[in-house]
């Protein structure tokens, strides 16, 4: 592979981001920022992605140990020849432990765990599709979700469709820790047994806390697009009994494409003054899209917007897709939401809400890019203002990439560009 000089960035005695070995990748990145497996106060990062030679690679960031950036691959699942649709969570275990998991789909349709110090004896990979229901096919995606249920218990959620698009979720609701080697931990279920038809396609998990009655309920909102590109959206505190809403088409009567939820402590456009639940969506007219709506009432009142194109698009590419969002407080204790986008000309641009304003920005790219698929983070890491970072995927060169900022990050710019992969 020919390796590319990559740019500087930083703070004071800068660390570069050095790739060893260096893999391209396919499709969407999953990344997640979590603290060091020994319970220390050290940020690391993962981005997971298929590898260019089917396996799943991961390039990681370790800010204490001299590392900094660096690449893996980390294999195959046993009896796969390749992987598709990482998903990544974090959690801590009933130590107190940072862990981490990717569920990726193999080329089998089977849905398989890549689990880092759970197995022993080299045994990280775990195949999940024991006990699936039958009637289901082959697995084509996957969108995985952890949480805390209210006795303290660590749950895991992934959920899949397959290529009849039935909606199915591999769930473990306690002991998960011990689940390596064992299927006792975990059971399946198929939401087109209590909603009877298909969902169709596009699936994005989000779990958040709901507080109706002064008590913390922790819920799952999952999202997708049924077959008539009308906007689906189910939710609950039990993943067995998902209340199923749907939404209709946007507001200009087009249909929905690429769906993703946050919850945001901030305002976005339309919002009443609440803790809020936001879904950006792409669609067919090009425009980002949503709906928007108070925390705890979302399902009995919301709001839909149109946020149109970024204006620095250029003529005859004003389309965007492939939304990704994040939510954050500022240093000066303020809210923030933005929403991150890849325009049709393959440049990053950001929707970004400051209370009521929004703002479209173009994130910084080199001229012979073209990114899509874009995967948003923030944290704070020793800095008055919060970190972020949007990985995706060049097309033009197979390279992960990045936009990233770790100061003053409302100013454009403040932000830069990094090249992960070389080839």
């Amino acid at each position: 592979m020919k390796r590319k000089t990559l740019q500087s960035f930083w703070m004071v005695g800068a660390l570069l981001l050095v790739c060893i070995p260096a893999f391209g990748i396919i499709g969407r990145p999953s990344v997640i920022a979590y603290l060091d497996d020994r319970g220390e106060a050290y940020t690391r990062i993962s981005v997971f992605a298929e590898g260019d030679n089917g396996t799943l690679v991961v390039n990681r960031w370790f800010d204490n140990n001299g590392l900094g950036w660096f690449w893996e691959d980390l294999g195959l699942p046993p009896g796969a020849n390749s992987i598709s649709n990482p998903s990544a969570v974090t959690f801590f275990d009933s130590r107190g432990i940072q862990r981490h998991l990717v569920f990726v789909v193999t080329d089998k349709g089977d849905l398989a765990v890549y689990a880092p110090g759970f197995g022993r004896g080299g045994r990280p990979w775990v195949n999940l599709t024991t006990g699936l229901p039958g009637g289901i096919g082959q697995l084509n995606s996957v969108s995985a979700i952890t949480d805390v249920d209210p006795s303290g218990n660590h749950r895991i959620f992934a959920f899949a469709t397959d290529q009849n698009s039935n909606l199915v979720v591999a769930a473990c609701t306690s002991s998960c820790e011990q689940y390596i080697g064992s299927w006792n931990n975990w059971s399946w279920f198929n939401y087109n047994t209590i909603w009877g038809n298909a969902p169709g396609c596009c699936i994005s998990a989000l779990s958040y806390d709901s507080y109706p009655n002064g008590s913390r309920i922790p819920k799952m909102a999952i999202s997708g697009i049924n077959p008539d590109g009308t906007l689906w959206m189910a939710d609950g505190d039990d993943f067995q009994n998902l209340n199923r809403f749907n939404f209709g088409l946007t507001n200009d009567g087009h249909q929905w494409t690429s769906p993703t939820a946050i919850f945001s402590f901030s305002t976005p456009p339309q919002s009443a003054p609440c803790n809020s639940l936001v879904l950006y969506s792409g669609a067919t007219d090009g425009h980002l899209n949503g709906l928007v709506g108070c925390r705890d009432t979302f399902f009995q009142s919301q709001l839909k917007f149109d946020l149109n194109v970024p204006p620095q698009l250029p003529t005859g590419k004003r389309w965007i897709n492939d939304p990704t969002a994040i939510t954050y407080i500022e240093s000066d204790y303020t809210f923030r939401t933005s929403a991150f986008v890849s325009g049709a000309d393959g440049q990053i641009y950001r929707s970004h809400v400051n209370g009521t304003q929004v703002s479209w920005d173009a994130i910084p790219k080199p001229t012979n890019s073209l990114m899509i698929f874009p995967s948003a983070i923030t944290f704070w890491h020793y800095s008055p203002s919060p970190w972020m970072y949007v990985f995706a995927w060049d097309i033009n060169s197979g390279d992960l990439v990045v936009n990233y900022c770790n100061n003053a990050c409302d100013d454009v710019n403040n932000w830069n560009w990094a090249d992960q992969g070389t080839r």
